[in-house]
């Protein structure tokens, strides 16, 4: 893809870094002044703003993401499972390029083995003598890149866009909205309501792999199923992230931007609240488990939720592959733990086949694919795209025009 001359660039940091963060801001500022990138981090995000969709929308624009790494960086469930996740699947489709700095020694996982880390040669910016000189070699190589970039030599070919590269796709991200996971949601709705029939704090599992989209899975029934199912609609829900650590109790109250002691008409707004975490499966070990069941058990000590609020614990258990077994075990935990009261539910995230997002290539395929009640009008449109139903469209001209289309539906509801 051609990149334009002045490049969005996503910086990534972890807060326990926010020294060296500032010093690499400073740092680069001789970058924007020559009108070569324009950098974006969290901390342009204003009073009022939706954290989250922000930064999901950032992530989408960005030329370049720059990952100034550290253990605590890698630590951090939120830059692991949502900004690097996403990264990482721009970075293979060719749309974005991921560009790591090593801010202070840390062993970074195999799958970042492929990535240049920068400065070259390698030394972690935080124990080195020569500091600033090792940040000019960072910006002079940052700005190398930008040059090549802009050149068109990365990457270096546009070679044909296999299965795992079409799935990187922006479109990819709104498919939820298409498939009929009717089946699924049902489930979801059952399982968040209380056996007593009072309105308790919900508990989700989800199980799903990196491709599944279960962020948006989240966000479609967050927004359109789990506030009705709960009867604390037609109040916008609000989905808020928390890190999923030992001392969730904090970070669950971090969240919520409220008091442990606070009651709880104080600590939830009027409508639904949706807690999202993220755990990756692989290995599933004693100590996460461990963590899951204080987590369930947690849930007891809330009690019954007042007025108009509903609250829903989320928790994504991202894994290479999903297996009867390892749901059935997940499912086996959630009843020797969950409180009768405290509704919990496993629920496996269904799979997107992967030629959904490359081509839609004829009728047949999208009548089975896409939502019944979808069908009358975003089919034909679907498909008045295509000048011959029997040729597939290429992706490049296809995404475009299907962007705009799901983001009309989904912003019509």
């Amino acid at each position: 893809m051609p990149f334009p001359k002045q490049l969005q660039a996503f910086v990534s940091y972890s807060h326990s870094d926010y020294d060296l963060f500032r010093e690499f801001l400073a740092q680069v500022k001789s970058l924007k002044n020559d009108g070569i990138i324009v950098d974006w981090h969290d901390g342009k995000i204003s009073a009022g703003m939706n954290w989250d969709q922000t930064i999901r929308n950032e992530l989408e624009r960005a030329h370049l993401f720059i990952a100034l790494t550290s253990a605590e960086f890698n630590d951090s469930r939120y830059i692991e499972g949502v900004e690097m996740k996403r990264a990482e699947e721009r970075h293979k489709a060719g749309t974005c390029r991921l560009v790591p700095i090593l801010l202070r020694s840390w062993k970074p996982p195999k799958r970042l083995a492929d990535y240049q880390f920068l400065p070259k040669p390698l030394v972690a910016v935080a124990s080195s003598k020569e500091r600033a000189d090792v940040w000019t070699k960072i910006v002079e190589q940052i700005e190398a890149i930008a040059d090549e970039m802009i050149a068109g030599k990365w990457p270096e070919k546009a070679a044909t866009r296999s299965v795992a590269a079409a799935s990187a796709n922006p479109l990819y991200r709104y498919l939820p909205y298409l498939c009929d996971w009717k089946p699924t949601i049902a489930k979801i709705e059952k399982g968040v309501q209380s056996a007593s029939g009072q309105r308790m704090p919900g508990v989700i599992i989800l199980i799903a792999t990196l491709e599944d989209c279960y962020e948006q899975l989240i966000s479609r029934i967050a927004t359109r199923h789990l506030a009705s199912a709960l009867g604390v609609g037609p109040l916008q829900a609000e989905i808020k992230i928390f890190d999923w650590l030992e001392t969730f109790d904090d970070e669950i109250h971090n969240a919520l931007e409220a008091q442990r002691d606070w009651p709880l008409d104080k600590k939830l707004r009027e409508g639904l609240t949706v807690l999202s975490a993220m755990e990756l499966g692989d290995p599933w070990t004693a100590n996460k488990e461990k963590l899951l069941s204080d987590f369930l058990r947690y849930w007891r000590s809330w009690g019954v939720l007042p007025g108009l609020r509903g609250l829903v614990a989320v928790v994504s258990i991202v894994v290479t592959q999903k297996t009867p077994d390892f749901v059935a075990k997940m499912e086996k935990l959630v009843q020797e733990e969950a409180h009768a009261n405290v509704p919990a539910v496993v629920v496996e995230v269904p799979a997107i086949p992967s030629n959904f997002a490359a081509s839609w290539p004829a009728l047949p395929d999208v009548k089975k694919k896409c939502r019944s009640d979808a069908e009358q009008d975003m089919r034909a449109e679907i498909l008045s795209f295509y000048p011959r139903l029997d040729e597939p469209l290429p992706m490049a001209e296809l995404a475009p025009k299907l962007l705009e289309l799901v983001q009309r539906y989904e912003s019509e509801g």
